[in-house]
């Protein structure tokens, strides 16, 4: 008889839950990243579950509490984040905080957008004036101690243009 075929578990977490570290330095964002609380015993008996601690209120649900979602984004960097004549934030970051708000809570206009600038990205996260950000950003090791990466949304190849009439250095013939 053959062996039956390994199976391979795949971990996956939907983007909402990764939006970024609380403090404190633990892991884990919008989830109840405490460790879970043991009941108490008394003369070895457990406490029944409703008079256990109820578990810490997650990010997210304090964002559902709250029926905003509020999203960092630049506002200077056509076509991905900028703001028209009118004030309307615009561009494909925009577009994906407005989807986001509307997935979670039920309304894409549940949304606050707050400017941002490269350097401000990271500390406006942990001062919890914005729930996330979009926006480019190299993922670091420094940077990955602090905030939580998703998966890209969007990938970007850098490159070089030049003068049609410069050369190739390997082969000395004109490009073009």
């Amino acid at each position: 008889m053959a062996p039956a075929p390994v199976q391979r578990a795949i971990r996956t977490r939907p983007i909402w839950t990764r939006f970024r570290k609380p403090f404190g330095g633990r892991s884990s964002c919008c989830g109840n990243s405490e460790p879970p609380k043991q009941a108490a015993t008394e003369a070895g008996k457990a406490t029944p579950p409703a008079a256990a601690a109820a578990p810490s209120e997650s990010y997210l649900d304090k964002i559902k509490a709250r029926d905003k979602l509020i999203v960092g984004v630049f506002t200077g960097k056509p076509p991905f984040g900028y703001v028209d004549g009118s004030g309307r934030y615009l561009g494909f970051d925009s577009d994906l905080g407005r989807r986001f708000a509307k997935d979670l809570l039920g309304d894409e206009s549940n949304i606050e957008f707050v400017a941002v600038e490269s350097a401000s990205r990271i500390p406006f996260l942990q001062s919890n004036k914005v729930d996330l950000v979009f926006s480019n950003m190299t993922v670091m090791p420094e940077r990955a101690e602090v905030v939580d990466f998703t998966n890209p949304n969007l990938r970007v190849d850098v490159q070089l243009l030049v003068q049609r009439r410069w050369q190739r250095a390997e082969t000395r013939r004109p490009v073009g």
